[in-house]
């Protein structure tokens, strides 16, 4: 989630948490191995994983995650949360198996991109818009 200082006015948080949890809402959230499985990244100069795979995957949890976000100051480093949310994506840290291996990224303007993190090549550059 876009946390940079260019949504740092208006209501954009509250909208940012709403489009958020209605997007989780979509979805089956449950610990379970057919449930869907969140993972949640902020970012702006800085990563910050507020959710993980092996966190607490019910509807509940991951809507409270969701409120935990705030807008910060800062650039959009869209890479550096790709890049920790690669991490992510490990049995060891509660991933399943290859065939989840994909991402939802929401970047400041809420498109929503689902795309293979082995096509990924970004490096650090902040996002220009």
């Amino acid at each position: 989630m876009d946390s940079s200082g260019s949504l740092n006015f208006g209501d954009n948080e509250e909208k940012i948490q709403e489009f958020a949890k209605a997007l989780v809402d979509k979805f089956d959230v449950n610990p379970g191995i057919n449930g869907t499985h969140v993972s949640i990244v902020q970012f702006d100069n800085e990563a910050t994983l507020l959710l993980g795979f092996d966190d607490l995957q019910t509807k509940g949890n991951v809507g409270n995650t969701i409120d935990s976000y705030k807008v910060r100051d800062g650039q959009t480093f869209l890479d550096r949360a790709i890049d920790l949310a690669n991490e992510q994506f490990e049995i060891s840290k509660g991933m399943r198996g290859p065939e989840y291996r994909k991402v939802r990224i929401m970047p400041s303007y809420l498109q929503i991109c689902t795309c293979k993190l082995k096509a990924l090549n970004m490096r650090s550059k902040p996002a220009r818009g």
